[in-house]
């Protein structure tokens, strides 16, 4: 059996479902830790410098086992020089296990700006 198969049938499945809900974020977070990461040539000890931490602690992050503030989060965005979105939707069924950075746009990296309705 594919792993693409085998994925699809325990998506049949309302506990896989939820078990996968609850680990969504920190995978996407990961996935997306990793490309920009990669995408730059920079090591985990390097990434782990411009952040002002240990290696490890980004291996966590790599492997979807931390709980990162929302001041690392900022901080992962200002070195990766990316826009920070968080954002709070509806349940899908079955969401992709990805997300998109966006690239920020310089000028707009003073502060916050707001989604309009």
């Amino acid at each position: 059996m594919k792993h693409r198969d085998y994925v699809e049938r325990q998506r049949q499945d309302p506990d896989y479902l939820k078990a996968e809900a609850e680990v969504r974020p920190a995978l996407e977070l990961a996935e997306d830790i990793i490309r920009l990461r990669v995408e730059r040539g920079w090591s985990q000890k390097e990434l782990a410098r411009k952040l002002g931490t240990w290696q490890a602690n980004v291996s966590r992050l790599e492997h979807g086992q931390a709980n990162p503030t929302l001041q690392t989060l900022r901080k992962l965005s200002e070195v990766f020089e990316v826009e920070l979105v968080v954002r709070l939707s509806e349940m899908r069924q079955t969401p992709p296990l990805h997300m998109d950075v966006v690239q920020a746009d310089p000028a707009e990296q003073e502060g916050c700006r707001q989604e309009q309705p």
